[in-house]
Formats: structure tokens, C-alpha cells, sequence
């Protein structure tokens, strides 16, 4: 998106907010009992980019789950990237349904995979990864409209 030899955009979208970030997760546990061993501990995770604009505020939580600094450094990596996809938001909408690939033939857009958007207009480069697309057709034309996210908020799911 965005290089030139691309479809033309119609419509850019972009976003990008602190607030309700922190500059690192603290996740606190304390497992055991009975036959076990009862230990405790924690994992730590921080957000490069709120340190690097001088954030210092910890968001510090406890999970009754857990049972290793691994896993707890897991789960604060988790929350670090949640609030990273709430404050960001990057969308395009441009002209036909493909875009150029690699070796210059067209491809379609397709949610989970990454594209590479050089945008000039944004200050804004680097890969991508395609949340969700949507292809409309109407008298003037095909356009497909795509939600981007950064790859290293890309983290769903469970930890067991």
C-alpha cells in the first residue's frame, strides 16, 4: 500500500493513542498448596514504544492461574498487546481488489497475512498484518477497504 504502481487509495485512516497504555505489565502469582510446594513470582513485559516516549506508569495485576514466571511474562506480554491494538488503528480503502506482490503480479488481500505499506502522506512504513477486509462493488466500481494491525500486537488466544 501506498508505493507508487499501486491501486489508487480513496481512503486512509489512521490512528494512534496512549491512552489507557502503560510502559510495562506486572503479573503477580502464588501457586501450590497442599502436596505441592507453594512458590510465587512474576513476569514482566514493557511496551518499547510508551518507554521510548517517556512513559513509567506499571500496570501491575495478579493471576490465580498461573504457575510459572514464564507464563506470567506470557500473560503480560498479552495485556501489553491488547492495549497496543486499542490504541491503533490503521485502515486503507483503495481502488480494485488486488494489490502488487512480490514479484510484481497482482494478489488478493486476504485477513492473516502481512502486506508492506510505504505511506508518504501518513509518515508511515513497514509490514503489516491484515485484520479484516472488505470488498464492495457499486457503479463506481470495486474497492476494498482493509484494517491493518502491527505484527507484534498480534497475540490471541489462551496460554495453556
Amino acid at each position: 500500500i501506498g508505493n507508487n504502481g499501486g491501486p489508487r487509495i480513496v481512503r486512509r485512516e489512521f490512528q494512534s493513542s496512549t491512552v489507557g497504555r502503560y510502559a510495562a505489565c506486572v503479573t503477580h502469582f502464588y501457586s501450590g498448596g497442599g502436596d505441592e510446594l507453594r512458590k510465587d513470582g512474576r513476569g514482566v513485559y514493557e511496551d518499547s514504544e510508551m518507554k521510548r516516549l517517556g512513559y513509567s506508569k506499571l500496570m501491575t495485576r495478579r493471576d490465580t492461574k498461573c504457575s510459572s514466571n514464564v507464563q506470567a511474562q506470557a500473560l503480560s506480554r498479552k495485556a501489553i498487546a491488547m492495549q497496543r491494538r486499542n490504541g491503533f488503528s490503521l485502515s486503507y480503502t483503495f481502488e480494485g481488489n488486488t494489490l502488487p506482490g512480490v514479484s510484481g503480479a497482482k494478489v488478493l488481500v486476504a485477513p492473516d497475512t502481512c502486506i508492506d505499506v510505504a505511506d508518504k502522506a501518513l509518515g508511515i512504513s513497514g509490514r503489516f498484518w491484515v485484520d479484516s477486509t472488505q470488498v464492495s462493488c457499486d457503479s463506481n466500481g470495486t474497492r476494498t477497504s482493509i484494517r491493518l494491525m502491527r505484527p507484534d500486537d498480534v497475540l490471541f488466544g489462551s496460554l495453556e
